[in-house]
């Protein structure tokens, strides 16, 4: 084992302890549902683990894949089904801003950008069919429903009851950044330039959430953010087909 396999197997155990630490204040705290809520972190945690293993699995990878991606958003499923969660609505404005904070975050990270507009990387990762491509959409575009379910809605939302806002807002985005690492699949997709965006964006829309008391400004900021990459997915595609067509 390599020097920097064995960085990232220390980081996510780091980042399992957290999601365990998480679960044991809020466990502890005066939570309502606290029971409930540890159970879904504790679903989330091993969920996101074993979800790099079914991605792994032939099975998964082709005529399961949709199953696959059910397991993976259960969590905020449940949390939909037994919480009352903050669907208020706001006003376009700051729907707007939202949109505009994802897409200018995804434009700071200049190294991955100027790769998605290289045609020839692009090509490198596209996919060989419409059915893949559209598969691959439903989870880009889908994601940000139920990651933002679980992090604000269930996390942040319950650590807020028994810490002080600022903490809560840091470790509910250490935990989001934490879904990405603990996932082996994911955590090679990202490095820790991603990661640290990954995190301010995250508080950034934890605390619009906090003042908003609104999951759908964090769902649109984090949606404007997937759409970019999928744009270029889309575009991947296309230089894929003409290529073959040719």
């Amino acid at each position: 084992m390599n020097l920097l396999s064995k960085l990232n197997l220390k980081v996510e155990k780091l980042f399992t302890m957290l999601f365990i630490l998480v679960a044991l204040i809020i466990f502890i705290g005066d939570v309502k549902n606290r029971v409930l809520i540890t159970f879904l972190i504790c679903l989330e945690l091993f969920i996101t683990m074993y979800n790099g293993v079914l991605i792994k699995d032939e099975y998964f990878n082709k005529k399961g894949e949709l199953v696959r991606r059910f397991i993976y958003s259960s969590t905020a499923i449940l949390a939909i089904i037994t919480m009352d969660l903050d669907f208020n609505m706001v006003n376009a404005g700051i729907l707007i801003v939202a949109i505009t904070i994802g897409v200018v975050f995804h434009l700071l990270n200049f190294q991955q950008f100027s790769l998605l507009l290289n045609n020839e990387y692009l090509e490198m990762f596209a996919h060989s069919s419409l059915k893949e491509l559209v598969t691959d959409g439903v989870s880009i575009l889908g994601s940000p429903v139920f990651q933002e379910i679980f992090s604000k809605g269930v996390i942040l939302c319950s650590l807020a009851k028994v810490l002080p806002i600022t903490i809560a807002v840091i470790l509910c985005s250490l935990l989001f950044v934490g879904e990405h690492v603990v996932n082996p699949t994911i955590t090679s997709e990202f490095d820790r330039k991603d990661l640290i965006l990954q995190f301010v964006l995250s508080s950034i829309s934890s605390c619009i959430y906090w003042l908003t008391k609104s999951l759908w400004p964090c769902i649109f900021l984090h949606f404007s953010y997937n759409v970019v990459v999928y744009l270029f997915d889309i575009k991947a595609f296309y230089l894929y087909k003409r290529r073959i067509e040719v």
